[in-house]
């Protein structure tokens, strides 16, 4: 099409191209405002909240920036509220402070500054942050390697009902990697796992059962039923 028929179109062009422009380009954006404005409300609750020192709307702020749930994604902003949070002593704050220096995301990647939030978090019971705080020492991030550190938080975790935390110890007792093998509490660990659907533990848990002797077994299939009733309850 030559640029002088662009500029002088047929009778009833104009519109034509102006709609399909409009659409394009323009309504999305306009559906996009027209959502958020619905929930401006509620976001304005949270941060009449958060400005007041409240650490939770301030953590569930910082988690809706970071994944743009309701509001654009800002990594920066989401660092803002996650730092407030952080510096009021709150245990999720923390974490997820950490975790932004962790994936260097809104903030400048640092393993060591990571390591020493996530352990704070891990300190106040958090069960994430202790599993996140066990592969940290495993792999050295911000630390040495430290598979006695490593194994330690792991299993606070898993005391805690972290599911990946009980089929990563698991596995380790299973292989015997950093800490000595023992089929029976990988057998206990894999299979409570398994109950919470993890994947990993569900392939190991069969091949850990069929070294176990049947006294063993007994005894682990005792002690994953007693585990299993205090989690309920």
């Amino acid at each position: 099409m030559r640029i002088s028929s662009f500029r002088h179109p047929p009778p009833g062009a104009v519109p034509a191209c102006l709609a399909i422009l409009f659409l394009t380009f323009f309504a999305p954006t306009f559906l996009v405002t027209a959502a958020m404005a619905e929930i401006t409300p509620e976001i304005r609750q949270l941060e009449a909240a958060a400005n007041q020192g409240d650490a939770v709307a301030q953590v569930r702020l910082g988690w809706l920036y970071e994944y743009g749930d309701r509001v654009p994604p800002d990594f920066a902003r989401a660092v803002t509220w996650y730092q407030l949070a952080a510096n009021l002593g709150d245990a999720r704050g923390r974490y997820e402070l950490g975790m932004k220096y962790y994936d260097g995301k809104g903030v400048k990647r640092d393993y060591e500054e990571a390591l020493r939030l996530v352990t704070l978090a891990a300190e106040q019971g958090l069960a994430q942050a202790q599993y996140q705080l066990g592969l940290m020492y495993r792999r050295g991030l911000g630390s040495k390697v430290d598979f006695a550190k490593a194994t330690g938080w792991l299993r606070k975790a898993a005391e805690n009902g972290h599911p990946r935390a009980q089929a990563r110890l698991g596995i380790m007792y299973m292989e015997g990697a950093g800490v000595e093998r023992d089929d029976v509490e990988a057998y206990v660990l894999l299979s409570l796992a398994d109950k919470k659907g993890v994947v990993a533990a569900k392939g190991r848990r069969p091949i850990v059962k069929r070294r176990l002797s049947p006294d063993q077994l007994a005894a682990a299939e005792r002690r994953i039923a007693e585990q299993s009733r205090k989690a309920s309850h």
